[in-house]
């Protein structure tokens, strides 16, 4: 048996996989910048939102959301006033 340790420099499985926190992708590996410096790729940038455009979110989430919870009002109803009139009645 040989018990060789050297690298010889072959990659046997990449291990660079997008998502993942050790993940450099192509921007960030030829960028030049000093380790300490180089920027985390899952850091963002908080986004600061105006009144006016927090008012745009909210109705549209709003015009998303009410015709379902109106839709299941709605047949809830219509149980409930089927067991009353025919059922239980």
């Amino acid at each position: 048996m040989n018990n060789n340790n050297k690298d010889d420099g072959r990659t046997v499985a990449e291990m660079n996989i997008p998502g993942m926190p050790w993940y450099a992708g192509p921007s960030d590996r030829h960028t030049g910048a000093p380790q300490g410096e180089k920027k985390n790729s899952l850091e963002q940038e908080r986004i600061v939102l105006s009144k006016g455009e927090k008012r745009a979110i909210y109705k549209g989430v709003m015009a998303a959301i009410l015709p379902l919870v109106m839709a299941f009002a709605v047949g809830y109803f219509l149980i409930f006033l089927f067991l009353d009139l025919v059922w239980l009645g």
